[in-house]
C-alpha cells in the first residue's frame, strides 16, 4: 500500500511474472491475503486476460516488493504502479499521480517491511541515471487491509475504471492497445476462494461459482 502524502483471443502475455525490462513496465502491487491489497494483482492479471498489448509492454503481478522496485523498473522508459493508497475519500476512490508530484514529495520512514518505496525507489533510480522518464501512480483508497482474502465491494467496483485509466495512459503515451475480441478467464483465485464467486473481468460483474 502507497501512503498519499497529499493527505482475437488475448493470447498469454509472457511477461507476467517476469522482470525482463521493457520500454513501458506496468507493475500491481500488493499481497493477496490481506483483503483490498489484493487491488494491484487483480487488475494487472484482468488487464493481461482482456486486453492486446504490444511486446514492449511488460505486465508485472509484483506483491510486495518493497525497495526491489528499483531493480524490477530499472531500465524501463515510463512505468504505471496500481497500488492501494492511504488518502483522503471514501473506499473506491481512485487518485492518480505522475513522476514530478511524487518526487516533488518527501521521504519519510518505510513503516514496515513491505512498504513498497515508491518513492525511495525512483529517488535511487534517478540517482543512478537510469530512472523512468514518464511515472504515473494509480491509486485506489481500500476499505480494509487486514489479514484475509477477497476484496470489498467498493475495490472490485473500481476494477474497471483502473484499467481505463491504465489503457487512457497508455494511449497518451503513444501505445497502441485494443480490447481482445476472445478476452481469457483472468485468474483471480483469492476472489473466487474468499467469496465462492467469479469476477467477470474488469466489467466487474460477479456470477456464482456454479454458473
Amino acid at each position: 500500500m502507497v501512503r498519499d502524502r497529499t493527505a482475437g483471443a488475448a493470447p498469454p502475455h509472457d511477461a507476467v511474472g517476469e522482470t525482463d525490462a521493457g520500454r513501458i513496465i506496468i507493475l500491481g502491487i500488493g499481497n493477496v491475503l490481506t483483503g483490498d491489497d489484493a487491488l494491484g494483482p487483480t487488475v494487472v492479471n484482468t488487464l493481461d486476460a482482456e486486453w492486446v498489448l504490444p511486446p514492449d509492454v511488460v505486465v508485472l503481478d509484483a506483491g510486495t516488493p518493497g525497495m526491489d522496485l528499483v531493480a524490477l523498473a530499472a531500465g524501463a522508459e515510463r512505468i504505471i504502479v496500481v497500488d492501494t493508497v492511504l488518502s483522503d475519500g471514501p473506499p473506491g476512490t481512485l487518485k492518480v499521480w505522475d513522476r514530478e508530484t511524487l518526487l516533488a514529495k518527501p521521504l519519510s520512514p518505510r513503516v514496515n517491511p513491505h512498504a513498497p518505496g515508491l518513492i525511495e525507489s525512483l529517488f535511487t533510480l534517478d540517482l543512478s541515471g537510469d530512472g523512468p522518464t514518464g511515472v504515473r501512480l494509480i491509486g485506489v483508497v481500500p476499505e480494509a487491509t487486514d489479514v484475509g482474502i477477497g476484496m470489498s465491494d467498493a475495490l472490485v467496483a473500481s476494477v474497471p475504471r483502473v484499467i481505463a485509466t491504465i489503457v487512457e495512459t497508455l494511449r497518451e503515451w503513444g501505445v497502441s492497445v485494443t480490447p481482445a475480441t476472445r478476452p481469457a478467464a483472468p485468474d483471480l483465485w483469492w476472489q473466487v476462494a474468499a467469496r465462492g464467486v467469479f469476477i467477470d473481468g474488469s466489467s466487474g460483474r460477479t456470477r456464482s461459482r456454479d454458473a
